[in-house]
């Protein structure tokens, strides 16, 4: 399945999409924070990967299409910067 056909539930359902979006703004909102010693700031990149792997778990029982986009694109990114 390539990202350009992909049709699920975050393309053609207004509700499904608005849910993804806030959980990864949630995930935006760990990583931006992390180091910050701010309310927002989970501590470590540990506990900021264990949370991001539970919020993409709830985006796979909305949506598994996205979440697989979501979780190929995360791999990927993780091989490069372990090279």
């Amino acid at each position: 399945m390539s990202e350009t056909s992909y049709k699920g539930s975050y393309e053609s359902d207004k509700i499904a999409k608005d849910m993804i979006d806030k959980i990864l703004r949630k995930c935006a909102t760990i990583y931006s924070n992390l180091g910050t010693n701010t309310p927002f700031d989970v501590g470590t990149k540990e506990e900021a990967k264990r949370l991001e792997k539970e919020y993409l778990l709830e985006i796979n029982a909305i949506d598994p299409g996205m979440y697989n986009l979501l979780t190929r694109t995360s791999d990927t990114n993780e091989e490069k910067t372990n090279d």
